[in-house]
């Protein structure tokens, strides 16, 4: 899987944001929540232009949900009612993502993804806004911080399995030494004893020639004796 490039993707409905000549509705509260995400330095994915369509909208938008951290979904009437959305949400849902639901309104989830949200945490956002956004961030940040210690641990958990599989190998290597040493030193212990077992028999076969030859000299000798 790609490397996280933002924080953050927003999946929001373009109704919130910009009027029917595509100008930006003023003082809307998808441009509040990202303004809010930029002061505290939180990087985003936002479809700013909408100018994907169809195949080539569909990979953009995977690619961004994959290589964003956490889902921020932006509950509105007209998001509740779109099938972008929705698919967005469902493949957040599929990549595990984190998923933050904003309820900018008490609009109905969308049915296709009720079941994926309905349960989860969301930001109350109807009722005060400036509290809601101030809660989505310290939300993005509380997640953030978990995400870096938990790559830190996963880090530093690296890090000692490649130390013991190390040590395990330098264990493994110093043993099959010693084993070779041993090794060797049999071998050698072997072929000295060969050699004692090869002189030894020099040896007897020398003795039996002496032997042989003393009778001889005996024999020699009983001959002068009786000469």
């Amino acid at each position: 899987m790609e490397q996280p490039k933002y924080d953050v993707f927003i999946s929001y409905s373009r109704k919130d944001y910009v009027d029917e000549h595509k100008n930006v509705i003023p003082g809307n509260e998808v441009s509040k929540i990202k303004e809010a995400m930029v002061e505290a330095g939180i990087t985003y994915w936002f479809d700013e232009e909408g100018i994907y369509h169809g195949d080539e909208f569909a990979k953009v938008i995977a690619k961004s949900i994959k290589t964003s951290k956490i889902f921020v979904f932006l509950s509105t009437i007209n998001s509740n009612q779109s099938e972008w959305t929705a698919n967005e949400i469902s493949t957040a849902h599929m990549l595990k993502k984190k998923i933050i639901p904003v309820r900018i309104d008490d609009s109905v989830y969308h049915d296709d993804v009720i079941l994926y949200i309905s349960r989860l945490s969301h930001i109350d956002y109807c009722d005060n806004p400036e509290k809601g956004r101030i809660e989505l961030v310290r939300s993005i940040k509380a997640y953030l911080s978990e995400e870096e210690i938990a790559e830190e641990q996963k880090i530093a958990d690296e890090k000692r399995r490649q130390e013991e599989l190390e040590r395990q190998r330098k264990q493994q290597e110093d043993e099959k030494k010693r084993l070779e040493k041993i090794a060797k030193m049999e071998s050698e212990i072997a072929a000295l004893e060969a050699l004692r077992v090869d002189r030894k028999k020099i040896v007897l076969q020398k003795e039996q020639e002496l032997k042989l030859v003393q009778v001889d000299l005996l024999a020699c000798e009983d001959r002068i004796v009786k000469l």
